[in-house]
């Protein structure tokens, strides 16, 4: 009887496998789609086109769909196979072979400030928006004067804020009070399509303000502090949009360190006026960024040099104010966050990236602007947000400003102001006052006029420090709350 139950077991036992035997031969290989172009002339006779079609099966696979007056076929091929037609199409027959590529349509989101984004347009955002490759939160770290907490365009999306020079992480401890932080995070990463102020370059991006000072002024000690801080806590990417002309070590050092924990950094070049880009931005493994106008010019602010990466918009760059309303903003302090944005999305899309991977394909898929190939005015030329993705994605599937031992103060001349409507001048922080832009509706007919251009040059100070360096954003805080039937944009230089 034993020995009846131990037959009747193997027998059993075998039956099994022929059955798992069978299913596993049954079952196809992993299927690819491919787009390829056969060699057959376009516009073919239907018996060349079927003679095509008898060689493409014959490889394997099958046709789904086709092109015939192109020469073009969809292939549904195993995996294997798909990597020699693309790796070789012309040792197999063919002129071209690759993945399909998927088409969307370009999303234009309802911010009541997006009229005014001529940027978004010119870094290439709206063919970006909304994909689904783009929506996994990456953590960018805004190095600045705080961020204002009560704004919709950031509601919980802050992630490990801190105020430097306090030491606190309580709620709100990192709350703006210049003004300067509150900008630059919102063209970084204000939320879009959500009614309310901008568009800013990354949506899903959370935010972590981590706020060096109050006024403007930060000592390189808690700058260092600052980027120590934030790679420690998971920043992927950090923005610095502040310099200075000499080098600070502490902060070099923390650069490097940041560096090495795989951070992204951007920085902004500075607002010399040709002069040479200043530090962060000219440290190793940091991207730093000049400032373009609406044609594509260098903005005559953007300092240049040969340690300038990439280009961004600077000049005339509507932002959201610190406590609400719009903001029109010049500076590269203003370029800078839109590369680190466009990093946050490229992360979010493809997560390993390594700094240097990242920085490769931004400058790959950068419109190249001035002399051809890399030149010191835009670096390699003006970031393209959807290009550098397309790439990326192609890929995956085969000034505030430190010094060592000065405190340097710069205040920047005013920026032309074109009014449409009425424009008031009124008094502001500093040497300088700022010009209040008031725009009609949007979708109204206005006629321009031509503002008077005023500059001013003011002094500049140096202080010898023994232990601390402090430094100086370029800016004035601006704040302005749109009435009920207009959109109030005031101006400011970053």
């Amino acid at each position: 009887m034993s020995r009846t139950r131990r037959s009747s077991s193997a027998l059993l036992g075998f039956a099994l496998m022929l059955v798992l035997l069978v299913l596993a031969m049954a079952t196809p290989a992993r299927a690819d789609t491919l787009i390829v172009r056969a060699r057959t002339t376009p516009g073919a006779s239907p018996v060349a086109d079927a003679l095509t079609r008898l060689e493409l099966v014959s490889q394997g696979g099958s046709i789904t769909g086709a092109i015939p007056e192109l020469g073009i076929y969809r292939l549904e091929v195993p995996t294997s196979r798909s990597q020699r037609l693309r790796s070789d199409p012309a040792g197999n027959g063919l002129v071209w072979a690759q993945h399909d590529v998927v088409m969307r349509t370009s999303l234009v989101p309802n911010d009541p400030g997006y009229a005014y984004q001529w940027w978004a347009g010119s870094i290439n955002l709206p063919p970006v928006w909304g994909l689904p490759e783009i929506a996994s939160p990456v953590t960018v770290a805004v190095l600045d004067t705080g961020v204002n907490t009560d704004l919709p365009e950031f509601t919980g999306r802050f992630v490990d804020g801190i105020d430097i020079v306090t030491g606190s992480t309580a709620p709100g401890a990192w709350q703006d009070t210049y003004g300067h932080g509150t900008e630059v995070a919102s063209v970084a990463a204000a939320a879009g399509n959500n009614g309310y102020g901008i568009a800013g370059v990354s949506w899903s991006a959370r935010i972590m303000p981590v706020k060096l000072g109050s006024s403007g002024s930060f000592s390189s000690f808690d700058a260092a502090q600052g980027v120590t801080y934030a790679a420690d806590h998971g920043a992927r990417v950090i923005n610095m949009s502040w310099g200075a002309p000499s080098r600070s070590y502490p902060v070099a050092d923390a650069v490097a360190y940041a560096r090495g924990l795989g951070v992204v950094m951007a920085a902004a070049a500075g607002n010399n006026y040709g002069g040479a880009v200043e530090y962060p931005a000219a440290e190793p493994g940091v991207i730093a960024v000049s400032a373009t106008t609406s044609t594509n010019a260098l903005a005559a602010f953007s300092a240049i040099g040969s340690a300038v990466d990439l280009a961004a918009p600077g000049s005339s760059v509507v932002s959201v104010a610190p406590y609400g309303g719009l903001v029109l903003v010049s500076g590269t302090s203003f370029s800078s966050p839109m590369v680190a944005g466009v990093a946050a999305l490229l992360l979010s899309a493809a997560p390993d990236l390594t700094p240097a991977a990242l920085e490769s394909f931004l400058k790959s898929s950068a419109l190249d602007l001035g002399p051809t190939g890399p030149d010191p005015s835009f670096g390699a030329g003006l970031v393209d947000a959807a290009a550098a993705l397309t790439s990326v994605l192609g890929s995956a599937t085969t000034t505030t400003t430190t010094t060592q031992t000065s405190t340097t103060t710069t205040t920047q001349p005013e920026t032309t102001t074109t009014t449409q409507a009425t424009t008031t001048t009124t008094s502001g922080r500093g040497s300088r006052g700022e010009t209040t832009t008031t725009l009609p509706p949007v979708g109204t007919t206005t006629t321009t006029t031509q503002a008077t251009t005023t500059t001013t040059q003011a002094t500049t100070t140096t202080t010898t420090q023994a232990t601390t360096t402090t430094t100086q954003v370029s800016t004035t805080t601006t704040t302005t709350q749109p009435p009920t039937t207009t959109t109030t944009i005031k101006r400011r230089r970053g």
